[in-house]
């Protein structure tokens, strides 16, 4: 029956967002935690692979559910996840209480120049929580985020764009 399958959509997950920009512009991407209710996230450490030639990290803001959580964001970058071209990044996100779902963060990622048109994926490897007790809480990776390169403004995806809704 369906009470049972219910059950899964109750784990708490973490996402990235995607967003379309030219190259050499800033990328801000969203960070977004889906928790049920009674989830007592305290911590969440999420490790994302960039390829380093496209896009370098160059910080982390605190975005409005981090802000209620009153959350405090470490990054670390470094080197490899087995591949020359990668590098990892690791967010450690922890809050006084429980944590809101929502936009813990968000990520600012410079574009190279160089970049070609195209998508870049910022790839999550690893989800990891703690509870306010310390215990390991199970977080489930949402989607990679994407970084949609595009040419020219005119190509760019315009969303509901106030300009052509007249």
């Amino acid at each position: 029956g369906w009470s049972q399958r219910a059950g899964t959509d109750q784990q708490a997950r973490v996402r990235l967002g995607a967003v379309p920009l030219l190259a050499g512009d800033t990328a801000d991407i969203p960070l977004i935690l889906s928790a049920p209710e009674t989830s007592k996230i305290a911590s969440v450490v999420e490790t994302i692979s960039l390829p380093k030639k496209l896009v370098s990290f160059t910080k982390a803001v605190v975005g409005l559910a981090g802000e209620q959580s009153q959350a405090e964001i470490k990054t670390k970058t470094t080197d490899g996840g087995g591949s020359p071209e990668l590098s990892t990044l690791e967010i450690t996100i922890t809050s006084k209480g429980p944590m809101k779902p929502g936009v813990l963060a968000y990520l600012k990622f410079k574009v190279s120049p160089d970049a070609r048109k195209g998508t870049i994926t910022l790839k999550l490897l690893e989800s990891k929580g703690t509870t306010e007790s310390g215990g390991p809480v199970q977080i489930a990776n949402g989607k990679d985020g994407a970084i949609g390169v595009f040419d020219t403004t005119e190509e760019m995806p315009i969303i509901g764009c106030f300009f052509f809704s007249h």
